[in-house]
């Protein structure tokens, strides 16, 4: 099993004891999404709520790949 602290990296600029009540947005998307649902709340919220990048999540660590 892989260690779990290693799916999220935080970027060098961000104190962790420094935030309070952290809220992470994340936003999945699929082929089967016709609408691009989520290309469209992505672009409506990167551009209408401030917002800045904490940190990285290793999706590769959990998608199986084989199946």
């Amino acid at each position: 099993m892989l260690d779990p602290t290693s799916l999220f990296t935080w970027e060098p600029h961000v104190d962790q004891r420094t935030l309070r009540t952290p809220t992470m947005v994340v936003t999945l998307g699929s082929y089967v999404d016709a609408g691009h649902t989520q290309r469209q709340l992505d672009r409506q919220l990167l551009e209408q709520l401030p917002n800045r990048v904490l940190g990285r999540f290793d999706a590769d660590q959990v998608l199986d790949y084989a199946g």
